[in-house]
């Protein structure tokens, strides 16, 4: 009984050791962030080089670590892969992609499936712990440029029309994905209370340096969710209803009060990026998105089609509908069954991917190796197992008292 104990104890090590690692891989790409030469052409230098190195590593820590991968974890995800991979195969031979546009979707699906075949309800959590840690460094580092380092500078952070870039002068955006990814990942990880406050508060401060405001959407729902789950929703219906009602009549009375400031905080009044600016230009660009669906509507323009040949069109959906046309139904198909499942199995880790909802309409992410979006395919194709290790409560079948762990097929009583 010992020995086998013993023996499970090292597998377990074994799986929160190979989840550690790849949560580094997964979520430190805000490293090789570099300015280029001026606010203009702010982007990563690097960060070609940090995609073209993580998934060399990520195989070989799975090659060290060859017990803890579960190959039938990777069931759900073909309708996913199969028609990405169709698109590159097509826009490749009818010339509308590059290197890039191959390598960098194929790329992302790789990562993807070595990531979730590691993931268990063994080391689920240590993997959300490890790579909310790695975002909040990211944070801490952009503090700390902001308010050490000057302005403009080769090791600082960028300013322009009161803006700031996230470090290193790299896009805004980038920070705002980084930030929300990040506490995405603590509310899964079951953070306590007092640490996702504190968190939510340090965030909530960065994003609006960045002006980020698609990400601060995001972080004020996938906060309010995770308090509802964590703090109301075993709450009598009776109960419920008076503290929803008490929280809007507060915000009733602080929008009357300081509705000026609210517009400035999501800058609905500004010149260039408020209710008048049509979406800070967003609209053209989901014009222009449509106008490539209609061009290509069957296989698409392929997946660097967009800011080669046409405008990026900053929304996940139409930029799917514009780089894989009506394949790309396979895929939204996909995202919503699981999503459905992931409802009937986890309801807190539903709703922190519902939070992403802001993201998705107004960010054009599709499939690379930034934090965000790739937090949220990992967590949408999670294995049952894994779903539950991120459950804070026991399923109420489950008796007190009951010894319970996870192990290769769920849940062990």
């Amino acid at each position: 009984m010992k020995q086998a104990r013993s023996r499970y104890l090292f597998a377990a090590n074994q799986a929160r050791i190979v989840a550690v690692l790849c949560a580094i891989l997964d979520s430190s790409v805000w490293i090789a962030a570099y300015r280029f030469s001026d606010f203009a052409e702010t982007g990563g230098t690097y960060f070609p080089l940090y995609y073209s190195a993580a998934v060399p590593c990520k195989l070989a820590v799975l090659l060290v670590f060859i017990g803890t991968v579960r190959l039938s974890n990777l069931r759900r995800i073909w309708p996913f892969y199969v028609p990405v991979v169709s698109v590159v195969l097509v826009s490749l031979l009818m010339g509308n992609s590059t290197l890039e546009g191959i390598v960098q979707p194929i790329g992302a699906i790789v990562s993807l499936l070595m990531t979730v075949a590691i993931l268990s309800g063994e080391n689920v959590t240590t993997y959300m712990k490890t790579f909310g840690v790695s975002c909040l460094l990211a944070c801490a580092t952009f503090l700390f440029q902001l308010n050490f380092v000057p302005l403009n500078s080769s090791l600082g952070v960028w300013e322009a029309s009161g803006r700031y870039t996230f470090i290193f002068g790299t896009q805004p955006n980038l920070g705002g994905e980084v930030l929300f990814s990040g506490f995405v990942a603590f509310c899964i990880a079951r953070t306590s209370t007092m640490l996702l406050v504190a968190l939510f508060v340090l965030y909530f401060v960065s994003l609006n340096y960045m002006e980020s405001r698609a990400a601060l959407l995001s972080l004020l729902l996938a906060f309010s969710m995770s308090m509802y789950v964590d703090k109301i929703k075993d709450f009598t219906l009776g109960t419920k209803a008076a503290m929803v009602g008490a929280v809007l009549l507060l915000l009733f009375g602080f929008f009357i009060l300081k509705h000026d400031r609210i517009a400035d905080i999501f800058l609905l009044n500004d010149e260039y990026r408020g209710a008048g600016s049509g979406f800070v230009g967003r609209e053209d660009r989901w014009r222009a998105a449509w106008q490539t669906f209609v061009s290509f509507p069957v296989f698409g323009a392929g997946f660097n089609y967009f800011g080669r040949e046409v405008i990026t069109p900053h929304s996940m959906w139409l930029g799917l509908l514009g780089m894989m046309g009506f394949m790309s139904v396979f895929v939204v198909v996909t995202i919503f069954k699981n999503g459905s499942r992931i409802y009937r199995t986890n309801t807190k880790t539903f709703f922190m991917l519902l939070s992403a909802l802001p993201m998705t309409f107004f960010n054009d992410r599709v499939l690379n190796l930034n934090p965000y979006p790739f937090l949220f395919f990992v967590v949408l194709f999670l294995p049952r197992d894994a779903l539950l290790g991120a459950i804070d409560k026991l399923p109420r079948r489950v008796r007190p008292g009951t010894a319970v762990r996870f192990g290769r097929h769920g849940l062990r009583v």
